[in-house]
């Protein structure tokens, strides 16, 4: 399973890796001794993360909302897998694509990959 960063992490110890807010990771399990930590890899390197720093993505054909999005600039469309979107408007995104530069989203009943860097995440509530 895949799991976004919700917040920037540095490491303690030799057995863990550096997050970045908003980078993608692939979640194994729940290391063993400590339940607070998954197993994780990114970019090919394995490691222990705390759970604190991280969200579980849900499987976009459970069609979960995952996190609310502004649309930070205007996007047009140059594929038919991306969405078009304003300046200013709503998205929910709902996956994170291989493509770190790329979610997946929705809005108003269209959905497409949007990139990364032209929306804004909401906070958690």
């Amino acid at each position: 399973m895949e799991a976004i960063v919700l917040k920037d992490f540095i490491v303690s110890f030799p057995d863990e890796f550096a997050l970045k807010k908003e980078m993608v990771v692939k979640v194994f399990s729940v290391k063993q001794e400590e339940e607070d930590w998954y197993e994780a890899e990114q970019d090919g390197k394995i490691g222990v993360v705390p759970k604190t720093h991280i969200e579980i993505t849900p499987h976009e054909h459970h069609d979960t909302i995952t996190r609310e999005a502004i649309a930070l600039h205007d996007f047009t469309a140059s594929a038919p897998d991306e969405l078009s979107f304003k300046k200013g408007s709503k998205l929910t995104v709902f996956k994170v694509n291989q493509d770190r530069d790329w979610y997946k989203a929705k809005q108003d009943g269209k959905r497409g990959n949007v990139p990364k860097n032209y929306i804004n995440l909401e906070p958690l509530e």
